[in-house]
Order: structure tokens, then sequence, then C-alpha cells
């Protein structure tokens, strides 16, 4: 998709968000992942470490 971001997708479709997995589960996205301010501080660690 053209102009957007910041989303998951699996088999071609927004992945759901999953607070909890089965053993043989692999789908759907960890709230985590969607934080954005969990995304801007690992960006401003990142960039303190790369100077």
């Amino acid at each position: 998709m053209v102009g957007v971001g910041g989303r998951y997708y699996e088999d071609c479709a927004e992945a759901k968000p999953v607070t909890e997995r089965a053993a043989d589960t692999v789908g759907g996205v960890a709230p985590y992942a969607l934080d954005r301010e969990n995304a801007a501080r690992l960006w401003a660690v990142s960039e303190a470490l790369v100077g």
C-alpha cells in the first residue's frame, strides 16, 4: 500500500493485535510493536548509540 506505514500485515491483510499466543501460533502483532511512544524512544536511543 502506498503511503501507509507503521502497520503489520500477514496473508495480505492487516495483522490483528494479540496479547497471548498458543505455542503453535505465529500470527498477529504484539501491542508493544504498535506503540508510538516505544517507537520514538527506540529511535532516540538508536540515534544516541550511533551518533
